[in-house]
């Protein structure tokens, strides 16, 4: 999850950097969400370490299929590589402190308070791989439309042109989140403990910052991929097909399952960021704690959860994809099921040989 659905707020006693008071509730009613039963932990626990197995080993997928087979080394793809990539890095930057701190009940920094470095830094991984995906979701919606809209062109996006887009893609997203590296501090809360959250200061206004990244890497990305599949539905509805008989079926297959890919992308986009929209929208005005514990809950989840939406899209809507994994089955089968008779032969020959060198030591003896 972003780093800055977060609302947490910390209190300064003076300039020079000692802090004592930090507030870590969701809104100022001082819910904390934190607090839950054993068995809330339980199931927390589990769907979250289960949305990031799922993450974890979906996007490990994608990126051995696509460098096993050379068929899918195109341009797409490598955004969809890209972007699996980020999706890797995200769940393991995020997921396991939040399981850290449900199972603790407390925001407490587990490095302690020595480690401010990877305080700041895990914040800034989060957030720049997550604003990694949503710019990879958009150069791959730009080279689908090329390629259905104008292709004649499509031709145009050479392999030197696709490694500078995708290096851009990083750097701009590290630019852009250049400033969490400021933002965020080891504080010393009331209990003692140590935790890792933002600084508000007349400098710098993280609730504006934290408007501006929500626009470039939450409305600005869901406006652009909405404007440009739609037109690729449109576009692909259009087409005049001049081809007659298994041909026109087999391309209107594609078209359709061309047009479902292309909604399934874009409900799946909206699915996931919609609840954290709602959420921060909310800003926890007007809703109980128990509600408040709930639409959290689901924010988060949906937000993990769209680190699996890539595997998950191409395995069911990519054919290849689907074949570059049973390959990859059948080579662990086959792998398996070799070592299995190596060492059945081994052992065959183990028996065989203690089996000559008893019959040797009893003639030996007759």
């Amino acid at each position: 999850m972003p780093s800055f659905w977060f609302n947490a707020t910390v209190h300064a006693l003076n300039t020079s950097g000692n802090f004592s008071n930090a507030t870590f509730s969701l809104h100022d009613k001082g819910c904390d969400t934190l607090d839950n039963s054993f068995s809330v932990k339980i199931g927390l626990i589990l769907v979250f370490s289960t949305i990031m197995l799922s993450s974890l080993v979906g996007n490990a997928f994608i990126i051995v299929i696509v460098y096993q087979r050379k068929d899918l080394r195109k341009t797409t793809n490598y955004f969809i590589v890209n972007m699996a990539v980020s999706d890797f890095v995200c769940p393991l930057s995020v997921i396991p402190f939040r399981l850290v701190k449900i199972a603790s009940s407390s925001p407490r920094w587990p490095f302690g308070g020595t480690t401010g470095f990877f305080c700041k830094a895990i914040k800034f991984l989060a957030s720049t791989s997550y604003a990694v995906s949503t710019g990879s979701l958009v150069c791959i919606a730009v080279d689908r439309f090329v390629a259905v809209v104008f292709p004649m062109k499509a031709h145009l996006v050479s392999s030197r042109f696709r490694t500078i887009v995708i290096a851009a893609i990083w750097i701009l997203a590290g630019m852009t989140n250049a400033l969490l590296l400021y933002a965020y501090e080891l504080v010393e809360l009331r209990n003692g403990e140590t935790a890792c959250t933002y600084l508000n200061n007349l400098i710098f206004s993280f609730q504006i910052y934290k408007n501006v990244r929500i626009g470039l890497f939450i409305i600005g990305p869901l406006i652009a991929i909405t404007i440009l599949y739609c037109v690729i539905a449109v576009t692909l509805r259009k087409q005049d097909r001049s081809l007659r008989g298994a041909s026109v079926h087999q391309k209107d297959q594609r078209k359709q399952q061309a047009i479902k890919m292309t909604v399934c992308v874009i409900a799946a986009f909206y699915i996931c960021i919609f609840p954290s929209a709602l959420l921060n929208a909310l800003n926890g005005n007007q809703i109980s704690c128990s509600v408040f514990k709930i639409l959290r809950f689901i924010s988060d989840a949906m937000l993990y959860l769209s680190s699996t939406m890539n595997p998950i899209i191409c395995l069911t809507f990519v054919q290849n994809f689907r074949q570059g994994l049973k390959e990859i089955f059948m080579c662990w089968r086959k792998c398996f099921t070799t070592r299995s008779n190596l060492e059945t032969n081994q052992s065959e020959e183990i028996a065989l040989r203690d089996m000559r060198i008893g019959e040797n030591l009893s003639f030996n003896e007759n």
